[in-house]
């Protein structure tokens, strides 16, 4: 679903040396299970696959960068479960996690999931700790490794290391765009511009293999001219602005993908109440139908989350705008509406595909002088005695 997106074309060389550089990092033997769970996971014919946390979402995209075909079923995270899952209703669903430590995440998601009438779930994981696992909390289905602690804990670095050289960017919360080319001349007027700070975080690993990481931050002037039609109570709220860069050289070309980031601080949930309803008033008046979304977003981390989605993708715009001016070209960007599906379903695909076209009017939030409200942060300190 959503628009063709822009690939960097591998030969065949290039594609064999990437999975080769990848199942490195791993043990041998378990570079060879995961093959295995990877051929496992494209042959499950359950309707919906929800893989859960980070993690397991990343192993996935490294599964298929090795050459794994993708599963034709439809592909969720987790934090989609945040949502109205009524879609889920009378579905087979599988829910996919590549460590299992005690079990009590996947087990609240199972019962979530198992609540919704006539909904079927099965658990399937990649490896297990043997040492903390407990079946009366959760029974997985399928298990493809049984090990100890400091297995686990390897696998967990060497996947954090294929995640690098791919490279994949952890972050799920926030827009991503399809990957877009930018060549070596053009890298050095971001590197050199006034208007963001960027600061290369490449480690060494991933240098030696050609991949690229970066942060970029907005100067405070370009930090104010970024927020300066963004209704100015939510603005009071913002707690950090950057953009994060992940790509690989392919020649002369880096093949980037972006990762705009912006974090409110803890908002009181009738403030996050206040400011959806003002939002999706707002998208209504514009035309699209907000109905599903209204129906979706009724938890306060999930319409938190959303406001943060909006307020990326607008940071987003802003920075490819002043990017292509800078080196005199227009780039291909677009955001990544398949990962977009993923974390909010492909259910609400148009209703955010419209907030996508809309945020930066959608910000404004015509109308809206409510003081904003940060919820409280509880207070740790020593004990009376």
């Amino acid at each position: 679903m959503g628009r063709p997106k822009a690939r960097p074309i591998l030969r065949a060389s290039e594609s064999a040396q990437l999975r080769s550089v990848l199942l490195d990092q791993f043990d041998p033997h378990i570079a060879a299970q995961l093959i295995e769970f990877g051929k496992f996971i494209a042959s499950l014919d359950e309707d919906v696959l929800v893989f859960m946390a980070r993690k397991s979402l990343c192993l996935y995209d490294i599964l298929l960068a090795i050459g794994i075909p993708p599963s034709e079923r439809t592909i969720i995270s987790d934090r989609a479960l945040d949502l109205n899952i009524e879609a889920l209703k009378g579905k087979r669903v599988a829910l996919i996690d590549d460590t299992l430590i005690v079990g009590t995440t996947i087990a609240k998601a199972k019962e979530l999931l198992s609540a919704i009438q006539g909904t079927t779930v099965t658990v399937h994981v990649f490896c297990t700790d043997a040492t903390w696992q407990v079946d009366s909390i959760v029974k997985p289905d399928t298990v493809f490794l049984r090990t100890d602690d400091r297995t686990v804990m390897n696998f967990c670095a060497a996947l954090v290391r294929a995640m690098s050289l791919l490279p994949r960017p952890y972050l799920v919360d926030f827009p991503l765009t399809v990957p877009f080319r930018i060549r070596s001349g053009d890298l050095q007027c971001l590197l050199s511009s006034t208007s963001w700070q960027c600061h290369h975080l490449s480690s060494p690993l991933q240098m030696t293999h050609g991949a690229e990481t970066y942060t970029v931050i907005p100067v405070p002037e370009t930090f104010v001219q970024y927020f300066s039609s963004t209704n100015k109570e939510l603005r009071k709220c913002v707690e950090i602005v950057k953009i994060r860069l992940f790509g690989r050289w392919h020649e002369d070309v880096l093949w980037l993908r972006a990762v705009p980031i912006v974090t409110l601080l803890p908002l009181a949930d009738s403030t996050i109440n206040a400011l959806i309803t003002a939002l999706l008033d707002k998208l209504a008046n514009l035309g699209p139908d907000s109905i599903h979304l209204r129906q979706s977003l009724t938890k306060p981390p999930a319409q938190q989350r959303f406001i943060q989605f909006l307020l990326g993708i607008a940071l987003g715009k802003a920075f490819f705008a002043d990017l292509q001016s800078s080196i005199g070209s227009k780039l291909q960007l677009t955001f990544d509406e398949d990962d977009t599906d993923r974390h909010y379903g492909p259910w609400l695909h148009n209703s955010l595909a419209d907030c996508t076209e809309y945020a930066e009017e959608l910000l404004r939030l015509d109308g809206f002088n409510e003081n904003i409200r940060v919820a409280p942060v509880p207070q740790i300190g020593r004990a009376h005695v």
